[in-house]
């Protein structure tokens, strides 16, 4: 809407608010005269809302343009419109759901991180004093004194790869598509790039995986274009200072406290198998990750399951499956990048009643995301959180959610060098848990159900097992007398490289 009615017209909702619970979109349509355009462009607005998940069309999109306009009360300038017209077409070219509500999405994250679509307005700034950083396709139409075209490697262009495209080879596809029509949009789009010089154009590649240049640039060098070599070139780095921290007091006091408190879980042996490095940082003292989205989308799936397993009965009930999805996704909504948001709320709202189908919650679980902790007569502490425990009878079954596909076979114990895989040992772990837990049960079995698989459900069948026991005291008074491994063997493994700058006497 018009900035300056909008100060207005919220102090009016708002007063109409305290009287009933009206959608501000509704009071709207129901306001026409309060001001003279409003009727006409709340019409646009609800063809774009019917609008909003199909396919965007030229039709959609100059309902969009002249709604903007008859809110803003202007029209954009030239500039504004090649500007916005650009943006589009890159938009069309990279989007998957080319939809109204993804092309809102996108909007919407760049005024969250402040970026802005780029007008290139005239300038009486002289052209040798200003450098642009552009794309190829934003700089359509546009002439620059001097250009630099950097990554001129066919990694960069007709060996890039392509999403979700079957990978063929280039003399295959050449069979395939007679008119090397990818070939064709390729050399008129660096065609574009090189154009843009008026005086000077340079060109830059490295060699990547054994690949040089790309073949576009070969018109260039028949032409007289000069190669120049810069492999040999050395430049001058500036020094970096270095800081060894060295082990204190109270250095010494938090890793005895950590020591004092740690419980092994399996995740903490999965952290010591892989890099004992990590497994100090990250498990004892627990400096926290970064976190990523699939592991954030693993932990609402978790806490969707929870409690529908506190109330099994909602199972049945898939509006109020839908609106506490909803809830969470909204709580929760810093953990997702803001474009894959929505994609990842209705893979939950699919995801989870296909599951429920397959594997629907008993009506009392006896635990539901239960944490144990139990102490070993040589005094190790051990720890796990259930997912979900049934009992039948003498028959103890534990369930653990995994989203993802199934990627770690079930592999027992072999030595002290084979522990097991990581999922074994989570299960055999947990068994031994609930062996204590349940003394007199006469079986017990861990299944692994993977939401997203077809075979949604791996059974492992579960009993002592010295080796894994004797492993497992082990490590545990490794850790308690912190002897660690120096390094992990992966030269690039970030927890040794900051071991390593800090110095060993830490530990």
């Amino acid at each position: 809407l018009h900035k300056q009615d909008g100060k207005q017209l919220l102090q009016l909702f708002m007063e109409q608010r305290q009287q009933t619970q009206i959608r501000l979109f509704e009071w709207l349509g129901a306001s026409g005269n309060r001001l003279s355009y409003l009727p006409s462009w709340y019409t646009l607005m609800q063809s774009l809302l019917w609008r909003q998940d199909e396919t965007l069309t030229a039709e959609t999109l100059s309902i969009l343009q002249l709604a903007v306009s008859i809110g803003l009360r202007e029209s954009p300038t030239q500039a504004e419109a090649r500007a916005w017209a650009e943006w589009l077409e890159h938009f069309l070219e990279t989007d998957k759901q080319k939809t109204l509500r993804s092309l809102a999405a996108m909007i919407s994250y760049q005024m969250q991180q402040h970026i802005a679509i780029p007008v290139n307005l005239p300038s009486s700034v002289a052209d040798d004093t200003v450098v642009t950083l552009s794309t190829i396709h934003a700089a359509k139409g546009l002439g620059f004194s001097r250009v630099l075209l950097v990554g001129c490697q066919s990694a960069n262009w007709e060996d890039a790869p392509q999403a979700d495209v079957l990978p063929i080879p280039l003399a295959l596809k050449a069979l395939i598509y007679p008119e090397a029509s990818t070939q064709d949009d390729l050399a008129r789009l660096f065609y574009v790039a090189c154009t843009r010089a008026e005086q000077a154009l340079h060109c830059s590649y490295h060699e990547e995986d054994g690949k040089g240049s790309s073949a576009l640039l070969q018109p260039l060098l028949d032409w007289g274009m000069e190669l120049q070599d810069n492999r040999d070139r050395h430049f001058n780095i500036p020094p970096v200072e270095q800081y060894k921290v060295h082990a204190d007091d109270d250095w010494n006091r938090l890793v005895e406290e950590r020591c004092a408190r740690y419980a092994l879980s399996p995740t903490g042996t999965h952290h010591w198998s892989d890099c004992q490095n990590r497994f100090f940082i990250t498990q004892l003292i627990k400096v926290p990750g970064m976190g990523s989205e699939a592991t954030a989308f693993g932990n609402l799936m978790h806490d969707l399951l929870k409690i529908i397993g506190k109330s099994p009965s909602m199972q049945h009930d898939s509006g109020l499956l839908e609106k506490t999805v909803n809830h969470l996704f909204k709580v929760a909504w810093f953990r997702f990048h803001p474009l894959h948001l929505d994609a990842y709320r209705r893979y939950a709202l699919w995801l989870l009643p296909r599951y429920l189908e397959k594997h629907p919650l008993p009506e009392k679980p006896v635990f539901v995301e239960k944490a144990f902790q139990q102490m070993s007569p040589a005094g190790m502490r051990i720890k796990g959180i259930l997912d979900r425990v049934e009992v039948d009878g003498d028959k103890v079954k534990m369930v653990d959610y995994k989203t993802g596909r199934r990627r770690d076979p079930l592999e027992p114990f072999g030595d002290n060098n084979n522990p097991g895989s990581a999922y074994w040992r989570q299960g055999m772990i947990y068994a031994g848990i609930m062996q204590s837990v349940y003394p007199d049960a006469q079986t017990f079995e861990f299944a692994f159900h993977y939401l997203e698989d077809e075979a949604s459900e791996e059974v492992l069948a579960v009993a002592p097992h010295a080796g894994l026991d004797s492993w497992l005291h082990t490590v545990w008074e490794e850790i308690m007398a912190l002897r660690l491994k120096k390094s992990c063997g992966d030269p690039d493994c970030l927890y040794c490289l900051v071991m390593q700058s800090v110095g060993k006497e830490v530990i």
